[in-house]
């Protein structure tokens, strides 16, 4: 996934605009002199950097739903 699509999936996707909007309801209680910094890392790692483990889960949690 590139950049340009992360940045569409965060300015569309409803879950995480949900998210978002409620944080910066929340945030407004605080009052008008009140600020916010947000910023994301993104790492991609190469495919033999990867292990994943999923304790207990069902099927559909995480990397599983693919390759389950």
């Amino acid at each position: 996934m590139d950049t340009a699509s992360l940045e569409e999936w965060a300015a569309s996707h409803p879950t995480h605009l949900k998210i978002y909007g409620d944080a910066m309801r929340h945030l407004s209680t605080f009052g008008p002199e009140t600020r916010l910094r947000l910023y994301h890392e993104v790492t991609v790692p190469a495919g033999t950097e990867q292990r994943f483990g999923y304790l207990g889960c069902h099927d559909r949690t995480g990397l599983l739903r693919v390759v389950v």
